[in-house]
């Protein structure tokens, strides 16, 4: 094979371009700071006895007893070494870590894909600098959602793959879909590559529909086999993950309700899957839609700053910007607009009305239907049937994360809708009106919005009512808001005349390709730049040292640490539902979107209630061994108190009583005493059958680890022992052991395990090992494997072949 140095070059320069780029804005990382991202704080934070784990054991425990008392791990933390893609994306982040290696694998998945569409591969630079720069990213990586960033910057070369594939690039196509797949399953954030999966439908269906006008249903079906078997090998790549995952959802808030309904949707445990209230809580409103082209139209992040020369800051004699409440659109809080750029955005209106081929339509039909699902029950007619009718689609919250998923499409449309305009070298004149129309269109509707959106955006939001007092105040923050209405669109419209400027200029014949490409590119970094530094900028990093000291123990954490008890549990009063008391301690609440269900049923009857207010059921309490209590005085300083009565680690009962539904085994806990009694629902009556349980013996911990715990047992006669441990199963990977001989256990109490002890002395161990993690590492590898033996074989016979739009 020849290799053509000549036509490397572009691809190095975008390389090179992409690394600079990514470098600049994130110049802080190579001096050895991070980013002060929360939801990461709060990762590390549940994390810890996981890590912890990790590196004294050299294994994953793949359960954790540090948040909400016991669950298993897939969701928190767990490493998957068995899927050989994780190293073709270290290879696309150039070696560079987090953030920097990120946008870079970002800039390269939107070159690939324009490359594909037959885009001038230094337009493509541009418009996959444009994309991955857009404000959403930034936005979201603030906020510290970094699996949803590499989630998302995967999807383009999935895209690419798909109309590799129905082009009739049937290997290479297939190839990639498995590698991107692959890639983008391994990045972990399965809502965003669900949303995906939604925006590709159509595309599907038009290829479908193609096919029979041509009569052609042949190579379609062989091009969606050969899709179909790619995703399989992702998937399997990944198995160790989706499997554990699949087989816990069964269990979790999204999964089917154990409590037999009341006929209320607000809960979890009222229905299968979320219940509609809750998933639709963050739900944009059609204003909100405007932000993806004009950045401040409805205010920008919940608390912004304004200038002290605005209405608010005069009122308020500000010497400087003020921080208040300045969003005012449809959600109920937000960390920043999804703005993909007012640049980006003309295009792609522009492309509507200039470009050809299939991607017009089918990103027209596809961006129309994200933004529907985005405003979740504020267009109920559509999510409420796709809520009860999709699969799994009522298994996610907060369905306005689904934007940025949009923004790649709008990326992409808008970029080859400016490459085919470029390319007709011939007849510009004919696409003079139709770019005069798009641009009219565009531009009259951004100018719309600056001369009478004041009047027509509701300007008021929840956080208003701390004004009420002061009327003054409120009507100076309705004031700078409805400036900041005027002036985000009238700056947009800047940006948008300039760039039609330029266009208009190349179809006249007065500047040439690279002079428009060059311009694009500039005007659109100037527009991106300033809005995302408002989002991340220097004030978000922080020293490696100012970073550990987040999680520096308090006094009363350091007092409850001196207890050398291997394993007791903590309950911070005023932390719940926090994330920080589990880096410390095994919580009984803890921050996790995917609770057992069980465990949340207890939660809301027995230790919290809908106010977050602490309910403080001592009996449940003792029986979690919730041996601290952290409470907090009048001025909010906490103090340890010892709960004295907490049940320990395990005990033998005096009686068991049986439940006959899931809600008299809950409802039975009102009120009894776990050290007397255990209530066990009917379906295990027959291994409590014929067990005269006693109370006379003991149960010691002997040896603590979150995946293994051992205890030594000394009775008289046969007993019925309760652990302190969260039932997860059965047969989902915790194993029973008496004296090396595995045996059942079955669930006490709603949550807890229970287990049969013959008389005498005997060891006791339960280990978590789930099947279903092994089988999918062995999977993993194998599938991983075939990917990059076939991609390996694909690159030695050639370059990556273009496709037309």
């Amino acid at each position: 094979m020849t290799v053509d140095f000549k036509r490397l070059i572009p691809h190095a320069i975008a390389v090179a371009v992409f690394a600079i780029i990514s470098m600049a804005y994130f110049i802080p990382q190579l001096s050895g700071k991070k980013l002060n991202q929360s939801d990461i704080v709060s990762f590390k934070a549940v994390s810890k006895e996981i890590v912890d784990h990790r590196e004294t054991y050299g294994e994953e425990p793949l359960w954790t007893n540090s948040l909400f008392g016991g669950m298993p791990a897939y969701q928190v933390s767990m490493r998957d070494n068995s899927n050989l893609l994780k190293h073709v994306r270290t290879v696309l982040y150039l070696g560079f870590k987090h953030p920097i290696g990120t946008f870079i694998f970002g800039m390269l998945g939107m070159y690939i894909l324009l490359l594909t569409l037959r885009v001038n591969p230094y337009l493509a630079i541009a418009g996959s600098v444009l994309y991955t720069m857009g404000t959403m990213h930034l936005v979201l990586l603030e906020a510290g959602h970094n699996s949803k960033v590499t989630t998302l910057f995967s999807c383009a070369p999935i895209i690419a793959a798909v109309l590799l594939t129905y082009r009739g690039s049937l290997l290479k196509g297939g190839l990639l879909f498995a590698a991107a797949m692959g890639i983008n399953l391994y990045c972990n954030h399965p809502q965003m590559t669900y949303y995906l999966g939604l925006a590709l439908v159509p595309l599907v269906i038009a290829f479908l529909a193609r096919a029979i006008k041509g009569g052609d249903i042949a190579t379609f079906v062989k091009a969606s086999g050969i899709l179909l078997v790619g995703l399989l090998l992702a998937v399997g790549s990944n198995y160790a993950r989706i499997s554990t995952t699949l087989e816990y959802a069964e269990d979790t808030m999204r999964g089917k309700p154990v409590l037999e309904p009341k006929g209320s949707t607000a809960s979890s445990s009222e229905v299968e899957g979320l219940a509609y209230d809750y998933a639709m809580q963050w739900s944009n409103g059609g204003s909100d839609l405007l932000a993806t082209w004009m950045p401040e139209v409805v205010g920008g992040a919940t608390a912004g700053f304004v200038d002290k020369d605005s209405p608010y800051g005069k009122i308020m004699r500000a010497r400087s910007d003020v921080q208040t409440y300045t969003y005012f659109g449809g959600l109920s809080s937000t960390a920043g607009p999804a703005y993909f750029g007012a640049i980006t955005c003309f295009l792609f209106v522009l492309f509507l009305f200039t470009g050809t081929g299939i991607v017009r339509w089918w990103s027209l039909g596809a961006v129309a239907f994200l933004f529907l699902i985005s405003m979740g029950s504020n267009a109920g007619w559509l999510n409420k049937i796709l809520f009860e009718a999709l699969p799994f689609f009522n298994k996610f919250r907060a369905h306005s994360s689904i934007m940025p998923v949009a923004g790649i499409l709008v990326s992409m449309a808008g970029i080859l809708g400016l490459s085919q305009l470029i390319d007709r070298s011939e007849d510009r004149a004919s696409a003079m009106r139709p770019a005069m129309i798009g641009t009219g269109v565009f531009a009259g509707l951004t100018l719309l919005v600056a001369m009478l959106g004041p009047s027509l955006i509701d300007l008021t939001s929840a956080y208003d009512s701390q004004f009420a007092q002061n009327p003054q105040v409120l009507d100076a923050l309705l004031d700078t808001r409805a400036d900041m209405v005027r002036d985000s669109a009238l700056r947009s419209l800047l940006f948008i005349v300039l760039a039609a400027g330029f266009i208009f200029a190349f179809l006249k014949e007065k500047i040439g390709r690279s002079i428009l490409i060059a311009a694009i590119a500039i005007l659109g970094l100037a527009d991106l730049i300033p809005v995302d530094k408002t989002y991340l900028n220097e004030d978000n990093w922080v020293t490696q040292r100012s970073s550990k000291q987040q999680f520096a123990p308090r006094p009363v954490d350091a007092q409850i640490l001196q207890d050398t008890d291997p394993h007791y549990r903590v309950l911070d009063t005023r932390q719940f539902n926090g994330p920080m008391p589990s880096y410390h301690h095994k919580h009984v609440g803890g921050y996790h979107a995917a609770k057992l269900q069980r465990y949340e049923d207890l939660k809301n009857r027995y230790l919290i209630s809908s106010t977050g207010q602490t309910i403080m059921d001592m009996s449940v309490i003792n029986m979690l061994n919730t041996k601290y209590i952290i409470a907090y005085d009048g001025q909010g300083q906490p103090s340890a108190q010892r709960n004295t009565a907490a049940a320990g680690n395990a005990w033998f009962v005096d009686e068991v009583k049986v439940a006959i539904s899931a809600n008299e085994e809950l409802a039975s806990l009102d009120g009894f005493d776990p050290n007397l009694v255990a209530i066990v629902h009917q379906e295990f009556k027959p291994y409590v059958s014929n067990l005269n349980p006693s109370k006379q013996g003991s149960i010691q911990l002997t040896s603590y680890k979150a995946n293994e715990l051992t205890y030594t047992s000394s009775s008289t006669a046969e007993g019925l022992a309760v652990f302190s441990e969260i039932w997860y199963g059965p047969d989902k990977g915790w194993q029973a052991y008496i004296d090396g001989q595995a045996v059942d256990h079955i669930r006490a109490n709603y949550v807890l395990r229970a287990l049969r002890v013959p008389a005498g002395q005997h060891e006791i161990r339960f280990e978590f090992k789930p099947s279903s993690y092994s089988t999918g590492r062995i999977v993993g590898l194998l599938s991983s494997m075939i990917i990059i033996l076939g991609g390996l074989l694909i690159t030695l016979k050639g370059y990556l072949p273009s496709i037309k739009a």
